[in-house]
């Protein structure tokens, strides 16, 4: 912790954004959501997407700030547009709820589709869903099989369950009870 606080000082902005991290989650120093947001908006305001995002998370959360839509989408949006994965998918979230950005499900399309091609399972299987459902796109139940599988080969839960019931009800793929009840039994096992 002392050289990151040194570096961090010196403005060395990934220094900064793990003295967030340490602050937020408590390592090797007290936990201090107050400190965390200070740190991360250093590391921001220099460009870091990786915590343009933590702020971001902050600021949905209301840890250290205010609760505040809006700025969490600010700063996931500048996040977003450098290719932080992270940044992309809390940012198609955003769109998809109309959370500090008007709702625009083909947005949380594009966010989401550049996360997911970036291997965030989370947004992958997100993606799976919207292509199942026709969420900001025509319903395509194979293309959503296709990414609840990149999901649920990443080991989530989620997306385990989602590619079950796929094979289950023979949408998206042919109907098949063997693979359902493994996808199923994996999910459950995987809680």
């Amino acid at each position: 912790m002392d050289w990151y606080q040194k570096a961090a000082d010196q403005g060395h902005a990934d220094a900064q954004n793990n003295l967030g991290l340490a602050h937020q989650a408590g390592m090797g120093v007290p936990k201090d959501n107050n400190q965390a947001v200070l740190w991360y908006r250093k590391a921001a305001d220099q460009g870091l997407p990786a915590a343009q995002t933590n702020l971001g998370v902050m600021y949905t959360r209301g840890e250290g700030v205010p609760k505040n839509d809006e700025q969490a989408a600010h700063w996931y949006r500048k996040a977003a547009d450098q290719g932080d994965a992270l940044g992309q998918f809390n940012l198609s979230i955003a769109y998809a709820d109309g959370r500090g950005v008007p709702k625009d499900d083909q947005q949380a399309l594009f966010w989401c589709r550049r996360a997911a091609e970036q291997g965030r399972a989370a947004a992958q299987n997100n993606l799976g869903f919207m292509y199942f459902n026709g969420q900001g796109t025509p319903r395509d139940p194979e293309q959503g099989v296709f990414w609840y599988r990149k999901a649920a080969d990443q080991g989530l839960a989620m997306a385990q369950g989602n590619l079950g019931i796929a094979y289950a009800i023979g949408q998206g793929a042919p109907k098949n009870e063997q693979r359902a009840y493994f996808w199923l039994l994996l999910a459950s096992a995987n809680g």
